[in-house]
């Protein structure tokens, strides 16, 4: 036993990390000063739990009243330290003497407990992390902190986000915010005075799960103080028995319905193609209509056809319809995203390469260099791909899952693709072909293939002449999930539904494989070359 009369040991085939042990000969006469150091032990030791087992065995030195009073003494001295782990603490025994002295405790004395709890450390994420290097010579110690921190500065994420709803949130939402923060490993800070929210920490995933919680709360609120306003902005009225359509949504405005086949199709005028639409992201199941003649009309969107019925309601035809985005008009109201540069009207595709110092090429840089796994490149140039067509595309698919999978469901990831030199200007003009099928392998279907991990994509990266290698960062609606085989041409039908499962291969391998050219965007194109890098 150290001087401290506090020291600690493994805990073999326990299902804890460490013991700590006091010792009762120094702390005979005061045992709360024992307790405590032994929780800030623990608290150096990064321990978010302690179980307290010495309640018997100290029983037969002390009475449980006068061991409950001093354990209670100790936990007020060490809330008081601030701790960033330790933040829960157990008290076990198998003494039903004991056990009755503490009930009594919490069943007499629900001030004393209540003002005890208050002042329970709010849970924190630590920001220091304190990390000993052995090693048998003072350069490889330099050499690998100098490689830990690189990692460690690579893996760090540091999200801002501008929220104007962030006025609308509670106290009590957003420290719920920063409750789910601490069990996401992630830091929140907020400021609703500035609009502006930071989310920080290793776990990209903690992070999109905390600004996902965000958006779920701020989207509420802002219902919530719509419902209570006084005026509203009704897309659809009825006057004098007539509809009018008022509203002004880019994306009712720009998706058309039609109906026929093959080549033959005719499009809804545009007040019944506004309600067809309006039905259809409402995720009915169907929409009734009849025409200026009588004629009735069932719309079933889970098989996308419309039935003519007779006077018994039985079907007296059947055609196919569809639904389409109106490109034309959907680029006049399409807002692109801020940080593209302008392009003009006409222009349709525009490649931008990025200044190594803006904090977009950080970004994707950081992200790519993160899952290397020991290889070792040098990025010559990182590009922006603006292809307006594609864009619109990915942006229309992606309302298309949203409204068919469940909510908050993570349906767009950012992926590597790894390709020859002499796809990229393929690419850029048309986006992922599934004719490129077999290049990079059919191990999960026939479809394009996405990686997780730059490293897996490194092998697919076929160098030209110069050894430039090309890699595309890409925007990719995975949506629902199965896992697929070689033969799958288009994964199976989602249960209960008619509907397709959105993309296939092998999850665990972090490898993603989809069927469906519009939910591929090739966002940024890197162009680096590759070294060995010698492991120490």
């Amino acid at each position: 036993m150290s001087l401290k009369g506090v020291i600690v040991t493994s805990a073999p085939n326990l299902f804890c990390q460490h013991i700590v042990h006091i010792s009762l000969n120094k702390f005979d006469h005061s045992m709360d000063r024992g307790i405590l150091m032994a929780f800030r032990e623990a608290e150096k030791l990064g321990a978010k739990s302690v179980a307290l087992p010495a309640l018997q065995s100290a029983s037969n030195q002390m009475k449980a009243k006068t061991m409950k009073k001093l354990i209670f003494q100790s936990l007020k001295q060490f809330s008081v330290l601030e701790p960033q782990n330790l933040t829960e603490i157990k008290l076990v025994t198998n003494n039903p003497g004991i056990l009755n002295e503490f009930l009594k405790h919490e069943s007499r004395g629900r001030r004393d407990t209540n003002t005890f709890r208050k002042s329970t450390p709010v849970r924190s994420i630590s920001e220091k992390l304190k990390v000993q290097i052995y090693s048998t010579d003072a350069h490889g110690n330099e050499e690998i902190g100098r490689k830990l921190k690189e990692r460690c500065a690579l893996a760090y994420n540091d999200v801002q986000k501008e929220e104007s709803n962030l006025h609308l949130l509670d106290d009590s939402q957003i420290e719920n915010l920063k409750n789910l923060g601490f069990e996401c490993k992630t830091k929140v800070d907020i400021s609703c005075q500035d609009g502006s929210v930071q989310l920080q920490g290793f776990d990209f995933g903690g992070i999109s799960q905390v600004y996902g919680k965000l958006k779920e709360m701020t989207k509420a609120a802002e219902e919530t103080s719509f419902k209570k306003s006084d005026s509203f902005n009704i897309p659809f009225n009825r006057k004098s028995g007539k509809d009018t359509v008022e509203s002004s949504s880019p994306t009712l405005q720009s998706i058309e319905w039609m109906y026929g086949e093959g080549k033959n199709w005719n499009k809804y005028e545009p007040l019944l193609n506004s309600e067809i639409e309006k039905e259809y992201q409402n995720k009915a199941s169907h929409f009734t209509r009849q025409d200026a003649n009588g004629n009735k009309y069932f719309i079933d969107f889970t098989r996308m056809i419309e039935i003519c019925l007779n006077d018994n309601g039985d079907n007296k035809s059947t055609s196919k319809i569809k639904r389409q985005i109106k490109t034309k008009d959907l680029t006049k109201t399409q807002s692109w995203p801020k940080y593209w540069d302008l392009m003009s009207e006409k222009k349709n595709l525009k490649v931008i390469e990025l200044k190594q110092d803006s904090l977009e090429y950080k970004e994707v840089e950081k992200h790519f260099k993160l899952s290397l796994l020991g290889s070792s490149v040098f990025i010559r140039k990182i590009q922006r791909i603006q292809n307006k067509s594609l864009f619109l595309q990915f942006c229309a698919k992606k309302d298309e899952l949203e409204l068919h999978n469940p909510e908050n469901h993570p349906n767009e990831r950012k992926l590597f693709h790894g390709t020859s030199p002499y796809s990229i200007n393929q690419i850029n003009e048309n986006g992922f072909n599934r004719s490129f099928c077999g290049k990079n392998g059919t191990a999960y279907g026939q479809g394009v293939y996405f990686a997780n991990e730059s490293s897996y994509s490194l092998r697919y990266a076929e160098p030209d002449l110069r050894g430039n290698c090309y890699m595309y960062r890409a925007r990719v609606l995975t949506g629902q999930f199965i896992a697929t085989s070689p033969d799958t041409k288009c994964p199976p039908k989602k249960p209960g539904t008619n509907r397709p499962y959105d993309s296939g291969g092998n999850k665990n391998q972090g490898i993603f494989v989809i069927f469906h050219d519009a939910q591929m965007y090739p966002e940024y194109l890197i162009t680096y070359q590759q070294h060995h890098l010698h492991k120490l």
